[in-house]
């Protein structure tokens, strides 16, 4: 190698060298950026961690209800921002039903949490305040479904796709035409 950089070009072949070392590692760098940060992350085992623990909030009667849906937001959260057309039809879906409480858990007051959800167009009347972790949250948006002995049976987290949400509004549905409300 020695014999090639003392040739009349040298100067130059020896830039050629080290671009072509500064291409690689930028494109080295380049593909463990996207492997790390890019590609969406799966929390399924995060989330599947959650189930079967009892959230811990004070005074819900969790009994009340065949099911809770505690649907955990943040103010500033794009994503729970995004997911407000959902959250009202499950709103809808969950009045309409007698069997399925609905409540906002959110890390802000439970005045600044109801600012929050009236500036969504959001008629959820039961707000509590909690950090999103004390329940199991790794991030916002998070709905946990909770039957009736305060025990989390299935959670969804983040912004939600179609599918995810129609399953959601079918349990919900399920819950008012079945004694089968899981």
């Amino acid at each position: 190698m020695l014999a090639f950089l003392r040739t009349p070009n040298s100067k130059s072949k020896l830039e050629i060298i080290v671009n072509a070392s500064i291409v690689a590692v930028a494109i080295v760098t380049l593909i463990v950026f996207a492997k790390n940060y890019l590609r969406p992350k799966d929390n399924t085992n995060l989330l599947e961690s959650v189930v079967g623990t009892k959230p811990q909030l004070d005074d819900i009667d969790w009994a009340k209800n065949k099911q809770t849906i505690l649907l955990v937001l943040q103010r500033g959260c794009h994503f729970c921002t995004e997911s407000a057309p959902f959250y009202s039809r499950l709103s809808e879906e969950v009045n309409a039903s007698k069997d399925v409480q609905l409540l906002a858990v959110l890390p802000q007051s439970i005045a600044e949490g109801q600012e929050y959800l009236k500036g969504m167009n959001l008629a959820i009347t039961d707000v509590r305040q909690a950090p999103p972790t004390s329940l199991g949250a790794r991030g916002t948006p998070t709905v946990f479904w909770v039957n009736q002995g305060g025990v989390v049976t299935n959670v969804w987290s983040g912004k939600l796709p179609a599918e995810k949400e129609s399953e959601i509004l079918a349990k919900v549905r399920q819950c008012s035409v079945s004694a089968n409300c899981t």
